[in-house]
């Protein structure tokens, strides 16, 4: 039986046997761990197992946790071969553990005693209904927040939740994920969460120490340091490197342990002195949840102590292109950021330099002259380590700029559906995260798609959002295929990778395949297999 929250799906046919699939859809292995054996005057008895990913690419099998079920003799479907072993049970998954304390002396009164703070700790909802598949998006992340958390009364108290999930989608351990575009009720910096099912790698790089192979929350160390970190970002922390204090990374830590003291015996359990001189000294409002968003806090505005020297970091050139030079009114800007080392030597720095990570952010000048920053759409994460490229204290900045033309409206319903995109704040939200729960911003993208002039530049994000599975409802293949056929549909490279990615994962997970076949599926796939 699928778990609370699952997207059911249509149970076989027992006249049809036994459902034979292609050896390239073949995902998971269930393996028993407790049964009945013998006989039983109950009618129910335990079932223990445990679901194990199968990774094609290494023949490599991972262990995704501990189930368990009450089965439950049950009348069994017409045609079914044996009626008297049929069986029933609602799968129920290990539940997700509190990062409460490190197991070494560390809890979160200790660690926020360093900055002067009295908190207190709420262990609030444990019975959390988990998507499809026990992962959490970050849109499912704000949206939980918003119907699980105590109170919001942010005037009268600091408050705040750390969501603790088995799965993330966007990240491996953990996230600031109420920033920016994820952030629906535009109240920043409340939120973060933790994976707790996620597994250290058993080889690689890094070196995860005595703790590789090891569930995350049952490495208490660090799963409470990154609970931590992640915290630190809520109250408007940056990455930081000069130490292995709670705002380096999980990676880079463990990239420095030893033989002699291994991680996550080398964590650090403190704040770096620039962290600590900040949490102390930043005005509230920088600190606080619901205050600026995050990235506007600065040693220099206001002024708190005096700017360090800026750093220069040579060789590095930031290109940004756009992909078209000319955009309706109205119609998303496609943008490319391309970060390239022209220097002698080789230069660390963050893994992802896209408009999605943590890391970019800028401003953009109308014709007018008027001045509009954009910040990062998702919020650091554990597993995003910045690299070298912020070696000591100070400010390092590479930029670069690029030029659209936004031409008029065309015709009446042009300028309707461009005033409407343009006015409602959700239809922004759809744009980057898709989801079904933005019911204004959805119906603004769909008046766009009705227009001849914007169509082509919506049609490929709608495509995704259709595509893309949401807690509540499953995908629309056939429509999202449907969108994306017409020649003048604009696609950008990582639009037709994530298009590919996702009717790919429609295919395995039995979509119908009149519409697998499709001309538009059938293109994005052409098109993937040419980058």
């Amino acid at each position: 039986m699928p778990p609370a929250g699952a997207v059911p799906r249509d149970q076989p046919d027992p006249v049809n046997g036994i459902r034979i699939l292609s050896r390239s859809n073949y995902r998971y292995y269930l393996r028993i761990t407790r049964i009945l054996e013998g006989s039983t005057s109950e009618d129910s008895f335990g079932l223990g197992l445990q679901m194990w990913l199968f990774n094609a690419t290494d023949n490599s099998w991972i262990n995704q946790g501990d189930y368990s079920a009450t089965m439950i003799w049950t009348p069994a479907p017409q045609n079914y071969l044996s009626s008297s072993d049929y069986l029933e049970g609602d799968v129920q998954a290990d539940g997700s553990h509190h990062p409460m304390e490190s197991g070494t002396g560390q809890n979160w009164q200790t660690v926020l005693q360093t900055l002067g703070w009295d908190v207190s700790v709420i262990e609030s909802q444990k019975d959390i209904a988990a998507p499809d598949g026990f992962e959490f998006s970050n849109v499912e992340l704000h949206r939980m927040m918003l119907e699980h958390r105590n109170e919001d009364k942010l005037d009268l108290e600091w408050r705040y939740h750390i969501l603790v999930v088995q799965f993330l989608v966007s990240t491996s351990r953990g996230l600031m994920y109420d920033i920016a575009a994820t952030d629906s009720n535009n109240v920043p910096r409340e939120g973060v969460a933790i994976s707790s099912h996620w597994k250290f790698p058993t080889h690689g790089s890094p070196d995860w120490g005595h703790v590789k192979g090891e569930r995350f929350s049952n490495a208490k160390a660090a799963y409470f340091r990154t609970a931590v970190h992640e915290l630190g970002h809520a109250m408007g922390l940056y990455h930081d490197q000069s130490d292995l204090g709670f705002m380096s990374t999980s990676d880079v830590i463990a990239g420095a342990a030893t033989a002699a003291n291994p991680f996550p015996d080398n964590i650090k359990w403190a704040y770096a002195e620039r962290g600590l001189r900040c949490l102390r000294h930043y005005p509230d409002n920088f600190v606080r949840p619901g205050g600026v968003r995050f990235g506007g806090a600065s040693e220099n505005d206001p002024q708190i102590t005096p700017r360090d020297a800026e750093i220069q970091v040579p060789g590095l050139r930031l290109e940004v292109k756009q992909f078209r030079a000319e955009v309706p009114l109205g119609a998303p800007v496609r943008i490319t950021v391309k970060l390239t080392n022209d220097g002698e030597r080789a230069v660390r720095v963050p893994k992802d330099v896209s408009l999605k990570s943590g890391f970019v952010c800028g401003t953009v000048k109308t014709a007018f002259g008027k001045l509009r920053t954009f910040s990062p759409l998702l919020g650091c994460i554990d597993d995003h380590p910045m690299g070298a490229l912020f070696p000591e204290a100070g400010i390092c900045e590479i930029s670069g700029s690029t030029t659209v033309l936004i031409t008029p409206p065309q015709s009446d319903t042009h300028a309707a559906a461009a005033h409407r995109i343009l006015t409602t704040p959700d239809a922004h939200l759809v744009l980057v995260l898709g989801g079904d729960h933005l019911v204004e911003g959805i119906a603004a993208v769909q008046g766009a798609l009705g227009d001849r002039t914007l169509r082509p530049h919506f049609a490929a994000i709608e495509a995704k959002r259709l595509a893309k599975p949401t807690m509540k409802c499953g995908v629309d293949i056939g429509k999202a295929a449907s969108l994306i056929e017409d020649e003048d549909v604009l696609l950008c490279s990582r639009e037709v990778m994530k298009l590919a990615k996702l009717f790919k994962a429609a295919s395995e997970n039995g979509g119908n395949e009149d519409k697998e076949n499709s001309k538009g599926v059938q293109k994005i796939l052409g098109m993937h297999s040419m980058y």
